[in-house]
């Protein structure tokens, strides 16, 4: 068993910089990160910019997660409503993938994605998970793709 924490413990401390926010963790003792993509999705977010901008900040966060001897051994995948559709859903699930490409780069084995919604009212609690189900079953797909490319 390893004892971890999260990356967004530090995210009110200094900018949303991951790099930043993994140098303070170096005194604390922890070792074992859950790679927080939950608060990606805010104005200028490289995450949802045009560009890979957003692939810099986790290279950067890689080395430096090396040269602290840190390990990621989870990540936490960007907030937002799954169940909607629109323009708000459209950033999210480019979020997710883009988070989901950074846990690749990053040796990250597992992301936890909350598709948010607690209950459907309109359906049955076995409905309900079903149509969760079908959801995240095509983001499970990508995250094979992706995690196939960059361990090949």
């Amino acid at each position: 068993m390893k004892l971890a924490t999260t990356t967004a413990d530090f995210r009110g401390y200094r900018d949303n910089i991951p790099s930043e926010h993994l140098k303070l963790f170096e005194p604390t003792g922890f070792k074992c990160l859950d790679y927080s993509f939950y608060n990606v999705i805010y104005p200028g977010s490289p995450f949802i910019a045009d560009g890979d901008n957003w692939k810099r900040e986790i290279y950067d966060a890689r080395e430096t997660a090396e040269k602290l001897n840190m390990t990621f051994v989870q990540a936490h995948s960007p907030d937002g409503e799954h169940f909607i559709h629109g323009e708000a859903r459209d950033v999210l699930i480019l979020a997710t993938k883009r988070s989901i490409e950074a846990c690749a780069i990053l040796g990250i084995p597992s992301i936890v994605i909350h598709a948010a919604q607690l209950k459907d009212p309109d359906a049955t609690p076995t409905e309900f998970i079903k149509k969760k189900y079908r959801i995240l079953r095509r983001i499970l797909r990508y995250c094979r793709k992706i995690w196939y490319k960059h361990t090949d």
